[in-house]
């Protein structure tokens, strides 16, 4: 028997005796990729479960919340909690999906043990130093009960970083930029396809040089020099309906 399925019957003889119906261990030989442990242990169902690559001796823990298919909450983080330099502070979301190099900082910097001590309230230090946790971090395992952050820029746009013990830094979750009232910012031409109105009070004007930013062509419709109040797009193109105030 390998030493990974010693420690695979050992963890799961744990964690049947704590909750034996939540608690499940799934055999799959074909999960190489995190996706594919995570998949798995969502079909498992609700619950903290280990999935297990018999022939590539690897082993993943995954937490399931409770309501199948509900993540965890978010925490908000102000972008000025990162202690990132103020070139960085002082952008918004609509940057950040078009600048590699700030989401490279914001990811590494969300991902730091003090930013994640100071936003979940836990010893992040003290954890990693726990002899319990740095042997199953060797079996490569992954608590995943962690929320993922909402990083908030100054104009109140967000986006959406994960972090988990697996990766040095967070990761941004792809087509999670939102402006303040929840609308989508486009970080490619593919996303920009969708109506954008004013209603939460979005700023437009904004949005529609995000648009031309991506090469989108943005043409205007209504009253000369009057505030969008509605844009449109297509793959053909963005119309921008204005109107006096």
């Amino acid at each position: 028997m390998s030493k990974g399925l010693i420690w695979l019957c050992f963890v799961a003889g744990g964690l049947v005796v704590a909750d034996p119906a939540a608690a499940k261990v799934v055999r799959c030989d074909v999960c190489t990729a995190d996706v594919d442990f995570r998949r798995e242990a969502e079909l498992a169902g609700a619950g903290t479960h280990l999935v297990y690559n018999l022939h590539d001796n690897v082993l993943q823990q995954w937490y399931v919340p409770v309501v199948s298919g509900v993540e965890p909450p978010l925490i908000v983080v102000p972008v000025a909690q990162l202690g990132l330099n103020p070139s960085v502070v002082d952008k918004t979301a609509y940057d950040f999906v078009l600048d590699y190099n700030m989401r490279a900082m914001v990811e590494s910097a969300a991902g730091s043990t003090n930013v994640i001590s100071s936003a979940t309230g836990t010893d992040v230090v003290s954890e990693m130093a726990d002899p319990t946790s740095v042997g199953t971090g060797h079996l490569g395992l992954q608590e995943q009960a962690r929320p993922p952050f909402k990083v908030v820029f100054k104009d109140g746009s967000s986006v959406v970083i994960r972090v988990d013990r697996d990766h040095a830094n967070g990761r941004y979750e792809s087509g999670s930029a939102r402006t303040v009232a929840g609308q989508l910012i486009p970080a490619d031409v593919q996303q920009a396809v969708g109506v954008w109105t004013d209603y939460g009070g979005d700023d437009l004007d904004r949005m529609a040089d995000q648009l031309r930013r991506l090469g989108k062509a943005v043409k205007m419709a209504g009253s000369a020099h009057a505030v969008i109040r509605m844009i449109n797009c297509t793959s053909d193109g963005c119309i921008a309906q204005t109107a006096s105030n």
